[in-house]
């Protein structure tokens, strides 16, 4: 820069400073449990320069002054930068050591898919049974009244020392009258016989149609539990509610780069929890980085949050 005078002329040398405005954007998490410890994900210091530019500066924990996660209630933190100081409340409650749904959790309704035996049955013509026991028997057999008249009663004993069939029996050597009167008993018998095979021939084999219908359902249930996984493996978000020290999984949802919103309606109406643990998967979390996310908790309380990729699955806890 040059002043002159009158006659004189002065050149100094000037430096033309860019003056920064500086914001604080707070933490995402701003509700702890006793004894939790601080989480500043998403917090940063932003200096806004007059030239345009913008240099953002993470929080870090040696920033922070005041915050004792024991101390139940709220408690105002502050943020020191340098020569400028920042506030930001938090609040610390007590541990939840039960989780009670204020509605009933109905049971996955997948069911076990039964295991289908099929049956086959093979149908065979029925021969003339054979005696599998050592026959005695007396029979008195009334003869014609030609024989009558020699013999009143006839007896006959069948001892047989092995074991036969009846058709063998009926061969033992008998008297004429005898033989005719064992012959008219064998046809008559041949007769039920014959009627009953022929209803068992009729007769549907029902185990078979049974058989064949279980594994029909058995095929049906299988393609519907292989529709449910892949269905469920394109979901890329889970959510988590806690339960004392454990953290319950309660669900899956989907977003994408161009569809970036989560109801969380479903779960607060099942659990009547309005704290929930939002998990992006690694690679939607790359995808949505420096992006934000917009939750409906339920219909009175919505929230967003920005993704910050670090390599690792993004998680966002919502207020409570």
């Amino acid at each position: 820069m040059t002043v002159a005078v009158e006659d004189k002329k002065i050149t100094y040398d000037v430096t033309v400073l860019d003056k920064a405005t500086i914001t604080l954007v707070e933490p995402t998490k701003l509700s702890y449990y006793k004894g939790e410890k601080l989480d500043l994900t998403n917090g940063k210091i932003v200096e806004h320069y007059l030239s345009g530019k913008d240099k953002y500066i993470p929080l870090t924990s040696d920033m922070i002054i005041c915050f004792d996660s024991n101390k139940l209630g709220k408690q105002t933190l502050k943020v020191k930068y340098n020569e400028t100081e920042f506030t930001f409340n938090v609040e610390v409650q007590e541990k939840k050591t039960e989780l009670k749904p204020t509605k009933k959790v109905t049971k996955d309704n997948t069911k076990e898919t039964p295991t289908n035996t099929v049956t086959t049955v093979t149908s065979v013509k029925s021969e003339k049974p054979k005696a599998s026991t050592t026959i005695k028997k007396t029979k008195s057999i009334k003869t014609s009244s030609a024989v009558e008249a020699t013999k009143k009663t006839n007896e006959t004993t069948i001892e047989p020392t092995e074991e036969t069939t009846n058709e063998e029996q009926q061969k033992t050597e008998m008297k004429p009258a005898q033989e005719e009167t064992e012959k008219e008993n064998k046809n008559k018998g041949n007769t039920i016989v014959g009627s009953v095979n022929d209803n068992n021939s009729n007769k549907p084999d029902q185990t078979q149609k049974d058989g064949i219908k279980n594994t029909i359902f058995g095929i049906i249930a299988l393609f519907a539990l292989f529709v449910l996984y892949a269905i469920d493996k394109n979901k890329n978000v889970r959510i988590y509610v806690e339960s004392g020290d454990d953290r319950i999984l309660v669900g899956r949802e989907k977003i994408t780069k161009e569809d970036r919103k989560l109801d969380l309606g479903k779960y607060y109406e099942r659990y009547g929890e309005e704290t929930f643990d939002i998990v992006l998967d690694k690679d939607i979390s790359e995808k949505l980085d420096k992006k934000q996310v917009n939750v409906t908790v339920n219909n009175s309380k919505k929230e967003k949050f920005e993704v910050n990729y670090n390599n690792e699955e993004y998680t966002y806890k919502t207020k409570a």
